[in-house]
């Protein structure tokens, strides 16, 4: 799984307490940062476990797709197709201005994944 070279400073620069990125085959994940600086990791078990299942549950879904234990938020984009990403952080802004949120991410986040996927 290609990750983009600025993904990083995304989530830095979007105040991302932890990710999962996953292919929805199941075959490959990936985190960034850490899962103990939230409030609640419950919401990782059931959702993020079997990425393939996630994917499946995702299809023919609103994207992106919100879950929230509050305070902890999390946001799930399918940047490409073979991609799932999970995002989480603290957010206890109303449900409306973490949606806007969730659509700026969710584009910014495409924008990245096509242009690694432009790249030789």
């Amino acid at each position: 799984m290609k990750m983009p070279d600025d993904f990083p400073d995304f989530l830095k620069r979007r105040k991302i307490q932890y990710a999962i990125v996953g292919t929805v085959d199941g075959k490959e994940r990936e985190t960034f940062g850490d899962a103990n600086r939230l409030k609640y990791t419950s919401l990782i078990p059931p959702w993020f476990e079997d990425m393939a299942a996630l994917a499946a549950h995702l299809e023919n879904r609103v994207m992106p797709h919100m879950l929230a234990q509050k305070p902890v938020a999390c946001l799930i984009c399918k940047p490409v197709d073979s991609v799932v990403v999970g995002l989480f952080r603290h957010d206890t802004r109303h449900v409306t201005e973490q949606y806007r949120w969730g659509k700026e991410v969710d584009a910014e986040l495409k924008a990245m994944w096509a242009g690694e996927q432009g790249e030789p």
